[in-house]
């Protein structure tokens, strides 16, 4: 399930790190799933770059994949 899943985040999450100031107590917590989404938001602009390529790569690969796997 998460590695269906892994792909949009890796999009989504950087894209709302551009907008959103994570510095604020609403944004802190102590579980490690929110650490590891916080990451993605908090991580420098060309980090978010790479990290969005890395998600569209990923889908557009799946989706080749499942292509060619169909005929």
């Amino acid at each position: 399930m998460i590695l269906k899943v892994l792909p949009y985040l890796l999009i989504i999450l950087p894209v709302i790190g551009f907008f959103v100031d994570t510095n604020t107590p609403q944004w802190q917590a102590d579980n490690a799933r929110t650490h590891i989404l916080l990451f993605l938001m908090i991580i420098p602009w060309w980090g978010k770059i790479i990290s969005i390529l890395i998600g569209l790569g990923w889908i557009v690969g799946n989706a080749e994949s499942n292509k060619t796997q169909n005929n």
